[in-house]
């Protein structure tokens, strides 16, 4: 059990990664500095490829590149982790699953990508059987929505996106390596509300963003929905 909650946060932090859109391979992103002193150094191979990532926890993922496979290995020695999970790679080079086992069972994120390259739904499926479902809607290269349903299709909540409009990002996942994924949408994030079946809104978070000389997001800060600053992050390139 604590290996499958590990391998679904593996993947889960490897989309949101890149889950602020836009941007261009030759903006890598060097490291990502928490307000609260966590930090995550990203290093890349010769072809702008993500290699790997360490975080100031000690614990690091690597990524090793075989053809139409992508390997994620996750090590945390202080917890005792030491997970694998492979990518499998359509004609396009896009992630069609994620797979990954242990005593417990087998672990598989699936993706559906439009002719765009966006993806369009993912799903968890846990020894053959499917747990939870994601799908989304893209308007003007950007996402719009995206519904959580469980193994039943009931929805559990959507997720509606606001961006900024004149401004292109530089956290894709171009930036970080990982074309693989497919497309981002192009432009930062503004707003996100998240809604419930019932019609009631559980979570809202804005985005405030400021740029280096180049254009690219030095910092990002997300604030709550009375206003208080949530969270920030300083960001810092090759």
């Amino acid at each position: 059990m604590k290996n499958s909650v590990i391998f679904a946060l593996v993947v889960v932090t490897t989309i949101l990664a890149g889950c602020n859109k836009g941007g261009s391979s030759d903006s890598r992103v060097k490291k990502i500095t928490s307000n609260r002193g966590f930090t995550t150094e990203y290093t890349y191979s010769a072809e702008n490829k993500i290699s790997s990532t360490r975080n100031s926890d000690g614990s690091k993922t690597t990524y090793t590149f075989n053809g139409n496979t992508v390997a994620q290995q996750m090590s945390d020695s202080a917890r005792g982790l030491f997970i694998t999970s492979t990518m499998f790679l359509n004609a396009k080079g896009w992630t069609d699953s994620t797979r990954a086992s242990d005593q417990s069972g087998t672990y598989v994120k699936a993706y559906t990508h439009d002719a765009d390259g966006y993806i369009t739904q993912s799903r968890d499926i846990v020894s053959g059987r499917m747990t939870d479902a994601s799908s989304s809607v893209f308007k003007d290269g950007n996402e719009i929505s995206a519904t959580v349903s469980d193994s039943t299709s009931k929805p559990l909540f959507t997720v509606y996106f606001d961006y900024y409009t004149d401004k292109p990002n530089s956290l894709s996942y171009a930036n970080f390596g990982m074309k693989f994924l497919g497309n981002d949408s192009k432009n930062l994030m503004k707003r996100f509300v998240q809604v419930l079946p019932s019609g009631d809104t559980f979570r809202v978070n804005s985005f405030v963003y400021h740029f280096d000389d180049k254009g690219r997001v030095s910092q990002k800060a997300m604030y709550d929905r009375r206003g208080a600053l949530a969270d920030s992050t300083t960001i810092t390139y090759y």
